[in-house]
């Protein structure tokens, strides 16, 4: 197993012939599957639990690839760029809380997939030098990892503060 681990990894890395890296990869994958180290069974269970995050995250692909196509995420940016009222301050606000509330109805990829095309219209429209271009990108990742954070997170931080309160009579 480890021979077939570390041949499958030497020829992912080293691609010989130009092949692309999925090609070691699922033959290493279909030689522990012959060789009976990886039943059969185990390939089904785990497409049975990651079924339907694979069916969202190329669902929200194809839904943005159409939105671009029919020009939303640039409309979103002009709506955006008109609304800043010619603040960087605000224009960065305002782009902040578009990632903020999106992340809050998708998760982090689907986040990420919409507001990216918005984030780089914004930026083009406004010919933002590439040194300025950094904090707008860089608040729309930590913004929807945080609040994916959040999100995924607040079932285990439920806390009854009433429970806590004491009053004085």
């Amino acid at each position: 197993m480890s021979i077939n681990f570390t041949l499958t990894i030497i020829l992912m890395l080293w691609r010989p012939f130009g092949i692309n890296e999925t090609i070691p990869t699922a033959i290493g994958a279909l030689t522990l599957l012959v060789a009976g180290i990886v039943p059969w069974m185990d390939v089904l269970n785990i497409f049975d639990i990651i079924i339907g995050a694979s069916l969202t995250i190329l669902s929200t692909i194809m839904m943005s690839i159409v939105l671009e196509s029919i020009g939303f995420f640039r409309w979103i940016a002009l709506n955006i760029i008109i609304r800043s009222k010619g603040s960087g301050v605000r224009l960065f606000a305002d782009t902040n809380l578009l990632c903020l509330f999106l992340t809050m109805f998708f998760n982090n990829d689907g986040s990420i997939l919409i507001t990216t095309p918005i984030i780089i219209h914004i930026v083009t429209l406004l010919k933002i030098k590439p040194h300025q271009k950094i904090p707008f990108l860089n608040i729309r990742s930590s913004n929807c990892n945080g609040s994916e954070c959040h999100n995924s997170s607040k079932q285990y931080f439920q806390f009854d503060w009433t429970k806590n309160c004491r009053t004085e009579p």
